[in-house]
């Protein structure tokens, strides 16, 4: 009896790690972007201050007994990965384009969208962009349908906030177009609003909550889309972008 106890106990930690590699293999994954503020931190932030969607997603598994990994991946990867069932689920801009990876199935915020031009270039209405040489825009997000269904206006995407506002103060980008919240949140932080030109504010766009195709019917997608629902109503999600930029966005 007390070799097998023995046995019992010094087998224990190699059975736990067994087990805990099975649920981790079985754990469908939250992609979160990284080095995209406010969105997405990074990972090694602490819990509560990694940013929006990485707040959100955290959430999401203290609300849930599905198993659920979390993901840091650049935010021009996501989109693919989506598209690929590399991730399973994601956070984005609800848009023809970027649905067409694969379905929303919770919306949990409405944002304003912003186009800037840098200095030297008038821009006194949204239709200004189609004479311009290149307007920025956050590859694997979305201007909204007003400027990505414009053929007119030459879009070139830039890999995160910090890099095309730098292009647009160096003249290397003659104009960028996005989510005002990300873009104003990293110009603040570089202290380089001085150095851009006009600003157009223009429409809104939701940002929600993404499946891959294969998710988007099961049982699994529509207990978390409940989750994110649940979190929107009690005000838990309003809390979280408020944390980050002062003030609640509402669906």
């Amino acid at each position: 009896m007390r070799h097998t106890k023995h046995w019992l106990v010094s087998h224990l930690p190699i059975t736990a790690m067994a087990l805990l590699a099975a649920v981790q293999a079985h754990a469908a994954t939250i992609g979160v972007p990284e080095n995209l503020p406010p969105w997405g931190l990074t990972a090694a932030s602490p819990a509560g201050q990694r940013g929006i969607y990485v707040d959100l997603a955290d959430a999401i598994v203290a609300n849930t007994h599905i198993p659920l990994q979390i993901t840091f991946v650049p935010y021009g990867r996501m989109f693919q990965e989506v598209k690929s069932g590399e991730l399973d689920y994601a956070f984005g801009v609800v848009s023809p384009a970027i649905s067409a990876a694969g379905p929303f199935i919770a919306v949990f915020a409405k944002t304003p969208m912003i186009a800037i031009a840098r200095k030297g270039l008038s821009l006194k209405k949204l239709e200004d962009l189609r004479g311009f040489g290149e307007v920025g825009y956050l590859r694997g997000g979305s201007c909204g349908p007003l400027v990505d269904g414009d053929a007119a206006i030459h879009r070139v995407g830039q890999d995160n906030y910090d890099s095309a506002i730098r292009k647009l103060a160096a003249g290397r980008l003659d104009a960028w177009c996005s989510i005002k919240l990300g873009f104003t949140y990293a110009l603040n932080n570089l202290n380089m609003a001085a150095d851009m030109g006009d600003e157009v504010d223009y429409g809104a766009v939701k940002v929600g909550f993404q499946a891959t195709t294969a998710k988007a019917d099961s049982a699994e997608a529509h207990e978390l889309a409940t989750v994110v629902e649940k979190l929107v109503s009690d005000g838990t999600a309003g809390k979280i972008v408020a944390h980050y930029v002062g003030a609640p966005y509402s669906p």
